[in-house]
């Protein structure tokens, strides 16, 4: 909630409320101080060493994704001929294996 607000309620509200937005807010920017200027700087600290020791590993670099795609327009385009390699799955195929199962009559 905005300072701003939080003051205009606490005008109108009971003196209860004000004191536990107050207090609430104080602890807020504690907490906030304690996390930016203490453990911050430690975990960063932590994370350059570890970063020194351990190097990071490029495992895929734009050049591959370059190379890859060169290599890939140089390759004949794929067609339906082509992608057709088991003979059993082939659309005259299939056609001849199911043919008079949707035909039969039902039992009475």
């Amino acid at each position: 909630m905005s300072p701003a607000i939080t003051f205009f309620i606490s005008l109108f509200a009971p003196a209860g409320l004000a004191l536990y937005f107050l207090a609430g807010g104080m602890i807020m920017i504690i907490q906030q101080m304690i996390t930016t200027f203490i453990i911050m700087p430690r975990v960063k600290k932590r994370i350059d060493q570890e970063i020194k020791e351990k190097p990071i590993v490029t495992v895929v670099t734009k050049d591959m994704f370059t190379k890859k795609a060169a290599a890939k327009a140089t390759e004949t385009p794929v067609t339906p001929e082509t992608t057709h390699t088991n003979k059993a799955t082939m659309p005259s195929e299939t056609g001849k294996r199911n043919s008079g199962k949707q035909r039969h009559k039902p039992q009475a």
